[in-house]
């Protein structure tokens, strides 16, 4: 009987924990087995194009190109970096932040901006805290993890805490509206710097125990597929398979209009927050064509619709308040705009003007 990617990651993940002191080269045997061309792992610094370096890393993974398939490379240009693993065979508090201001150095390293377009394209770095064991458990690390990503911007986090022995610590992303998570990979700051999205960054504990390893390939192979789309990888889902999928919700993260990534203020946390109810419009016979509800978000606030019309055609009358910084984004049925600078004091008067504007049309009423 043929063994399956996702059992073959499995073994792996177990000889990484007795591994000891071979870990990384083991690590790297490992993931350059499932690697195609353009990809390779290596170990060495990372540096950028204005001469700052990081310090050595047994676990890189970088694009190559035909004429330089070099495995000895002590310096790796940033731009061809995709992903950056701190290694080490056991890891406490101390050890812990050490690594997360390595990988925060490396993350920080300049690299070229890509036209962001369709959002199909990465050239991130993705940065992972691995080790084998730990005498503390993954919540132990929870505390530590939020006081350093408060003291640091959200483009240089750790995009995952993988302990093989326990679990993972990493991000998964809600929209208003909604309540299923996806998964989430930590963008750069440029890409939130103009428009920021309104989606909640949740940080997520899975106690995956002995198939923690698949769980951190999938999160690479995922990342990886976009970093370098023509590459022939495992598909992440596949290395999932058997994967316990249990996981445990801390406090989230909401992006402001600066683009940078801050806890959710306790104020609007649903068990505290009783936000408007949706100002609905019906058309001449009565039927509700869409409805419209306001969100407090940060130092903003973010407008919803439902139904039967476009959001971008009705945030205009908010005039020159948004400039031109606002986009949406549609979620099924609920279209989502950007986090808008406004108060709830000028939705109201938005509502206002589209009553007017459309008093022919529409008749509104609140639920």
């Amino acid at each position: 009987m043929n063994t399956t990617v996702s059992e073959e990651i499995y073994n792996s993940g177990q000889n990484l924990v007795e591994a000891g002191a071979n870990l990384t080269s083991e690590l790297n045997q490992t993931l350059n087995k499932y690697l195609s061309w353009p990809l390779q792992v290596v170990s060495g610094s990372a540096v950028d194009s204005d001469g700052l370096k990081t310090d050595v890393f047994g676990t890189v993974i970088h694009t190559i190109s035909a004429n330089n398939q070099n495995t000895n490379l002590v310096e790796i240009q940033a731009d061809t970096i995709a992903c950056i693993i701190d290694a080490s065979e056991a890891i406490d508090l101390d050890s812990f932040s050490a690594a997360y201001k390595r990988i925060a150095d490396a993350k920080a390293l300049k690299k070229f901006k890509l036209l962001q377009t369709n959002g199909g394209t990465r050239n991130e770095t993705l940065g992972i805290i691995l080790a084998a064991k730990s005498t503390l458990s993954l919540e132990a690390f929870v505390d530590e993890l939020q006081h350093l990503n408060q003291q640091t911007p959200y483009s240089q986090w750790p995009d995952m805490v993988a302990i093989l022995c326990h679990g993972t610590i990493h991000y998964a992303v809600q929209f208003p509206g909604e309540k299923g998570l996806n998964s989430f990979l930590l963008p750069s700051k440029d890409i939130m710097a103009t428009s920021a999205a309104a989606i909640y960054v949740i940080p997520v504990i899975t106690p995956t125990a002995q198939h923690t390893f698949n769980k951190v390939c999938s999160y690479i192979f995922a990342h990886l597929a976009i970093f370098s789309p023509g590459a022939a990888l495992p598909k992440f889902n596949e290395l999932l398979e058997g994967t316990p999928n249990t996981s445990i919700l801390l406090a989230g993260y909401q992006f402001n209009l600066k683009g940078e990534l801050l806890l959710v203020p306790p104020q609007f946390y649903r068990s505290r927050y009783l936000p408007q109810p949706p100002q609905s419009f019906k058309d001449k016979h009565h039927d509700v064509t869409f409805t419209l509800q306001y969100l407090p978000w940060q130092d903003g606030g973010v407008i919803l619709l439902r139904g039967n019309m476009t959001l971008q055609g009705l945030i205009v009358f908010l005039g020159g308040k948004i400039r031109n910084s606002s986009s949406t984004i549609r979620r099924g049925d609920i279209e989502i705009s950007s986090i808008l600078p406004i108060t709830e004091a000028d939705y109201l008067q938005l509502i206002q003007i589209i009553q007017r504007q459309t008093s022919s049309f529409f008749k509104s009423q609140t639920k």
